[in-house]
């Protein structure tokens, strides 16, 4: 049986105590006899002491004890028991390997222990195992911690990688030391938007990973449409930039929001504008009720090109490119209008005379 010890601090030592009643080979639990346990290095009993405690064993013959242990030479267990009048006071000696597990980089990771499921705090532990006995210690390569964390986990044995998930330790090798490093990593998934369409992106990145992406202010898919940049969203906060630094603290959804815009193009005799508005939104164009001087002075009267009508202002939804022509019809003052009529009445006297003229005998 293989036992852990967490750092240096204690060893728990469970197990149970028989004899062999008579001549026979029955055996009886040897039941509330005191037990003095401890750990110490081979071969020195009186100078490499690793603590000790007394317990008593119950009437099943079993006990448990938790050894204090001051550091990580000790090999053996040693039992001293007193069975009363019938024996005399003797002690049993099992040696021990002392395999030094640390966890680096995780605040915490479960492996196996000859199958058994051992959840490791980070630092260092020990796994105690009676010389000559199988360790087997299985390390998942991978922990999920859900659907966007997970860490990832490497295991070396004095200072060698070993790949399998599976690692059989020696048994009989002195300064055996197993590192188990954990790695976090975090799912990011990007949404970015390119000439060619949008793009979607998941990977996994290492916790405190940089991560650096930069976005086209517009991207024009034609002369008259395109999509204009307002900031990455990241996971739900908008940043107003087209370049960003992040680095990697938690699973992250980076989303470069684009407004699809078309062109709204207005001309008058006035002057001509263009503007670019959003898809979807209302829009108003207007145009001078009328403009002019003295003499002569235009007046609005209907739109022509993409929207018609007389509505002034224009509004529409944004839907499309548009392009309107604010059409004006001319409007003389009174003053103009009375030399007009003049001169007209002026011409047809003299076609009159002209006319008799030609009539009068020569």
């Amino acid at each position: 049986e293989a036992f852990t010890a967490v750092g240096v601090s204690r060893l728990t030592v469970s197990g149970y105590l028989f004899y062999q009643a008579g001549t026979g080979s029955s055996f009886v639990p040897l039941s509330g006899q005191r037990l003095t346990l401890s750990l110490q290095g081979l071969g020195d009993t009186s100078n490499s002491m690793f603590g000790n405690v007394s317990v008593v064993t119950s009437a099943s013959g079993s006990f448990s004890a938790t050894i204090p242990v001051g550091g990580v030479g000790a090999d053996q267990l040693v039992v001293w028991y007193n069975g009363g009048v019938a024996f005399n006071p003797t002690y049993s000696v099992t040696q021990l390997e002392v395999y030094p597990v640390s966890l680096k980089g995780v605040g915490s990771y479960t492996v196996g222990l000859n199958g058994v499921g051992v959840n490791l705090s980070v630092g260092t532990h020990y796994i105690v195992a009676p010389r000559g006995a199988q360790v087997t210690l299985t390390v998942a390569n991978q922990t999920g911690l859900g659907a966007y964390q997970r860490v990832l986990a490497s295991v070396f044995v004095n200072g060698v990688e070993v790949h399998n998930e599976t690692v059989s330790l020696p048994t009989s090798a002195l300064d055996v030391n197993v590192t188990i490093v954990g790695t976090v990593q975090y799912l990011v998934d990007v949404v970015q938007r390119t000439s060619t369409g949008v793009l979607n992106q998941s990977s996994w990145y290492d916790s405190g990973s940089p991560i650096t992406l930069s976005a086209q202010r517009y991207i024009y898919t034609n002369s008259t449409s395109r999509y204009a940049f307002q900031g990455w969203s990241v996971n739900g906060e908008l940043v107003n930039s087209t370049s960003l630094a992040l680095n990697v603290s938690t699973p992250l959804i980076v989303d470069g929001v684009y407004v699809e815009q078309d062109l709204i193009t207005l001309s008058s005799p006035l002057s001509n504008v263009s503007v670019w508005g959003a898809v979807g939104e209302p829009y108003s164009l207007s145009a001078p009720a009328s403009y002019g001087g003295f003499l002569v002075s235009y007046h609005f009267k209907q739109w022509s090109g993409s929207l018609g009508g007389s509505a002034n202002p224009l509004t529409f939804v944004v839907s499309r490119p548009v392009s309107v022509v604010a059409v004006y019809s001319a409007s003389y003052t009174g003053v103009i209008a009375l030399s007009i009529a003049v001169f007209l009445a002026g011409l047809g006297v003299g076609l009159l005379l002209r006319r008799r003229a030609k009539m009068s005998p020569i």
